[in-house]
């Protein structure tokens, strides 16, 4: 039988043997139901096997992605029926099910039609030896001759920008650009507030999600460019994998809706809007958040730093403020204990030596609150509550450790 490893292949991860038979299919929510049938000492075993499979699934579907990523960075010019042809034996081998295969087809030809839109744009910005012209790309899409100077780094799904003057920065992050406007003092604060930024809202849609520009403060600065650029990719991989893969977020709502309902808690059309609305929100602002912890892991930054921007006082991630419908004085608890558990359990995947896209891969499609529960089943990692807390002491700033005693002891 063939085993296993995370596309890493590190050697304190332990192999997992292929529980598949050839051409089996493997659903894991029609499996679960099935599990209703047997008991005892059967029923034992049959659990026993859908966890297996379950788990060696969710491995084989990260090692497809990260396929599908190394093929993104070597290839300029992707190809739908190449890309599904490289991965189709791995499909087989991992069984997955028709609205996983789906999916990836989806991402598959959404990375390629990207792919399509940038050539289309970019090969109308190269100079006669074929090198990108920066200033004139950024003037393309931005419609505005920069005032300084402009590189273009650009990938077969993603266009990057490193602007050295601040203006030219400024012009963009603030969505001047949109409506072609004079840029503002309120503007210029932008070239203070980030790294970089991700431009989700481009008014051509053909564009939209795969743009980025890094704050001019870094232009002569190479290795912080390089994990800007490194942390904006990462955003462009999530909007696309994220779109197709990230069901279950949806599912967790529809479960705590009716775990509510039968506890009583929700009686009338009112209290269902507020739970919606609610739900709503909360979703949207845990799904922003997992799309920040994987791409600042995927830069290189440290948990403990990757707590301080998420979770400081002043953290320019202030749609956190918001969970729970809170009113921007300070986090929910919930909030906090879910964005810390979330940073621990990624940060213990590595510890035991899966790779960063592997665990994007087994963590970005599942609610943050079971972070914990997927680092449990995959890596085998034993709960217990008080070593938990050490771990949150190993990978969580202190100082934000010990300003949420402050607002647990307020509260």
């Amino acid at each position: 039988m063939r085993e296993l490893l995370c596309p890493s292949q590190t050697n304190k991860i332990e192999k997992v043997k292929e529980p598949f038979v050839e051409e089996e299919i493997f659903n894991a929510r029609e499996e679960l139901l099935n599990l209703k049938k047997y008991h005892g000492a059967e029923g034992l075993e049959k659990i026993k096997e859908f966890k297996d499979k379950l788990r060696f699934q969710k491995l084989g579907l990260a090692k497809i992605e990260s396929q599908l990523l190394q093929y993104l960075e070597k290839n300029n010019d992707l190809n739908e029926e190449e890309l599904f042809s490289l991965l189709s034996a791995d499909i087989k081998e991992y069984a997955l099910n028709n609205d996983q295969i789906k999916a990836l087809k989806n991402s598959i030809k959404e990375f390629v039609y990207k792919n399509t839109n940038i050539k289309n744009v970019v090969n109308t910005c190269r100079d006669e030896k074929g090198e990108i012209l920066g200033d004139k790309l950024y003037e393309r899409i931005f419609g505005k001759t920069p005032e300084g100077e402009v590189e273009a780094m650009v990938s077969s799904y993603s266009i990057y920008f490193c602007p050295s003057n601040d203006k030219d920065y400024c012009y963009v992050a603030s969505s001047a650009y949109k409506k072609h406007r004079e840029l503002n003092e309120k503007d210029m604060k932008h070239a203070k507030s980030g790294g970089g930024v991700k431009l989700d809202n481009y008014p051509n849609k053909k564009l939209n999600g795969l743009i980025a520009i890094q704050n001019a403060a870094f232009f002569s600065s190479p290795e912080i460019s390089q994990n800007i650029m490194t942390h904006e990719k990462r955003h462009v991989i999530n909007g696309v994998i994220g779109k197709y893969f990230n069901m279950p977020d949806n599912d967790e709502i529809f479960r705590k809706y009716q775990e509510l309902t039968a506890r009583g808690k929700i009686k009338d059309e009112n209290d269902e809007n507020e739970f919606i609305l609610l739900n709503r929100e909360n979703l949207d602002i845990e799904k922003r958040i997992k799309d920040e912890i994987c791409a600042y892991f995927k830069d290189g930054s440290s948990p403990k730093r990757i707590s301080k921007l998420l979770l400081k006082d002043n953290t320019i991630y202030d749609y956190g403020y918001n969970y729970n419908l809170g009113e921007d004085e300070d986090f929910d608890l919930e909030y906090l204990d879910l964005v810390e558990d979330g940073i621990t359990a990624f940060a213990e995947f590595i510890n035991r030596g899966y790779d960063v896209d592997t665990v994007a891969s087994l963590l970005l499609p599942e609610p943050l609150n079971k972070w914990l529960k997927i680092l449990q089943r995959i890596a085998n990692f034993k709960m217990d509550p008080q070593k938990w807390q050490k771990k949150k002491g190993s990978y969580i700033s202190q100082k934000i450790l010990q300003r949420d005693i402050i607002i647990q002891e307020a509260a």
